[in-house]
């Protein structure tokens, strides 16, 4: 199935929160994002993650984004990679109710590793954006492990490098839809 969706649609699909909830009754999402020069897209990121209504947003950055991350989204939790330039290590995934990877997270080996392991491990939704696409489309064989319902963001190039160049906006929207339903992924092509 294939569909446009817009504000008023959007709108509809997020409950509303009761007098009384806790930020505990809204779920708790991972974030794996911003390698060095690309900490503007893991703020970013984290503040989108904590507008659409996650109740707890915890992002995990390499180390030189911690001070970054915590005076410009100070209601998220960080957790500070090992690596001070990008992204080497998976947390532990239990508290976590949904997970997100890719925004300025690079495309180092080390992170590359990490997704590996992530997309093996995660047990909750998955979301893949920017890098972690890029990621992807280096190492094809791995969209084969992907956990029934992961969803994929790409713009037309990410998307582009991951299904190959498109001609026409009808065929990247008809390769869009071969490609959802023989990997199993929600995709959200954008743009």
């Amino acid at each position: 199935r294939q569909h446009l969706l817009e504000l008023p649609d959007i709108r509809r699909l997020l409950p509303e929160r009761g007098a009384f909830d806790h930020k505990g009754d809204h779920g708790h999402a991972l974030l794996l994002a911003g390698a060095r020069g690309r900490v503007g897209a893991a703020v970013l990121a984290t503040r989108a993650c904590l507008r659409s209504g996650a109740g707890l947003v915890t992002s995990a950055v390499p180390g030189h984004a911690l001070p970054i991350l915590q005076a410009t989204a100070p209601e998220a939790m960080c957790l500070p990679d090992g690596s001070p330039d990008h992204l080497t290590h998976l947390p532990g995934l239990g508290p976590f109710t949904a997970i997100g990877m890719g925004p300025g997270a690079g495309t180092h080996e080390d992170t590359g590793r990490l997704l590996k392991l992530l997309i093996q491990e995660a047990a909750v939704p998955l979301v893949l954006d920017a890098d972690a696409l890029n990621l992807l489309a280096e190492n094809p064989t791995w969209l084969g492990f992907l956990p029934k319902d992961t969803i994929l963001t790409p713009h037309p190039g990410e998307f582009d490098r991951l299904a190959g160049r498109s001609d026409s906006g009808q065929e990247r929207l008809d390769k869009a839809r071969e490609f959802a339903v023989r990997h199993g992924v929600v995709l959200v092509l954008k743009g």
